[in-house]
């Protein structure tokens, strides 16, 4: 759990958004050199993460995932977005994957949450966009968390336009979810 002060765990809105989400939904967890999925499936990769020094932990198996590993599952992706396949990744493997001179239609969204109470900007998520300038798809984003400052949500909601269609704090999404009923 960390050492938040007021985890959010029991979130009811947001469980019952994401239920409705997953009705009709197929969750196969596997290895993902055996998927093959259909064109306009949806894909969420969760590699182990790349080590940043020598003593980082990687033993997520007993065979480890290794940098062969990454780029096989680079090559993957690739298979994978020829084939008109969605899919996300919360991993960032530098020495590989996301590179804007090898892929200039990807949009990476990094984020750091910082919790340094004294900080003039502690406590909220720091997006950064290329939506507009390199975007090709509709984007929404929503800035959760206890931490973020109401400045931050309006800064990013000045900048809707283009292909940034909208900007939500979570509860926000969740009541526009619940009015477009999807």
């Amino acid at each position: 759990m960390g050492a938040y002060m007021n985890p959010n765990i029991l979130d009811k809105d947001n469980i019952l958004v994401c239920s409705k989400a997953l009705q009709n939904a197929e969750i196969i967890y596997q290895d993902f050199s055996n998927i093959s999925p259909k064109p306009k499936d949806f894909v969420y990769i969760d590699p182990p993460y790349q080590p940043i020094n020598n003593t980082s932990f990687t033993k997520y198996t007993k065979l480890g995932f290794t940098e062969v590993d990454q780029v096989k599952l680079y090559e993957k992706c690739i298979a994978l977005n020829k084939k008109g396949v969605y899919f996300i990744s919360n991993s960032d493997s530098d020495f590989i994957l996301y590179h804007p001179e090898r892929h200039p239609n990807c949009l990476v969204i990094e984020s750091k949450w910082q919790q340094s109470g004294g900080s003039v900007d502690a406590k909220y998520t720091y997006l950064v966009l290329n939506i507009k300038t390199q975007g090709i798809y509709d984007t929404i984003i929503i800035i959760d968390g206890d931490g973020y400052k109401k400045e931050a949500l309006k800064c990013f909601k000045d900048q809707v336009g283009s292909n940034l269609i909208e900007v939500f704090s979570m509860s926000e999404f969740t009541s526009w979810v619940n009015k477009k009923k999807i």
